[in-house]
């Protein structure tokens, strides 16, 4: 039971750590954000653009990118923030004669890699759309 619960709080913070790792992106670059959904199922709270569901294993962020580069770096920001929480705790020092510990950083470094395949509507398959679109430049008119 101690594990299933590990399971999943480990689950669920490698889900937010990858949502806020696109969302930081886009706020770095000045790109507005419009959602922030963290689970999937009945709504619990909304507050402004963050919308948290009852089953947090699925995620994501609504932006608007003006230039295709920027839909690249948000793209890939997700996975990027998880590889850097997940590095950090491995270099750390917190564990490093708990074999469990580094399977746990391992599975969960190796389930952010798969959204860089690209297939269907996974991180991969965003950033390589807007690369091979270079000429999608989006025009936001900030009079309206």
């Amino acid at each position: 039971m101690v594990s299933l619960l590990i399971f999943d709080a480990a689950l669920v913070g490698s889900v937010a750590v990858h949502e806020l790792g696109h969302a930081v992106m886009a706020t770095i670059l000045r790109v507005p954000v419009s959602r922030f959904r963290l689970g999937f199922g009945p709504r619990l709270v909304k507050i402004g653009v963050l919308d948290l569901r009852l089953v947090p294993i699925t995620g994501e962020v609504q932006a608007a990118p003006a230039h295709w580069w920027q839909g690249v770096l948000i793209a890939l920001a997700g996975v990027g923030a998880q590889w850097g929480v997940i590095a950090g705790a491995m270099v750390s020092g917190l564990a490093r004669q708990d074999v469990g510990f580094w399977a746990w950083m391992l599975g969960l470094a190796m389930v952010g890699t798969l959204q860089l395949v690209p297939v269907f509507n996974t991180d991969g398959a965003v950033a390589i759309s807007w690369w091979r679109d270079k000429n999608r430049e989006v025009d936001h008119d900030d009079n309206q």
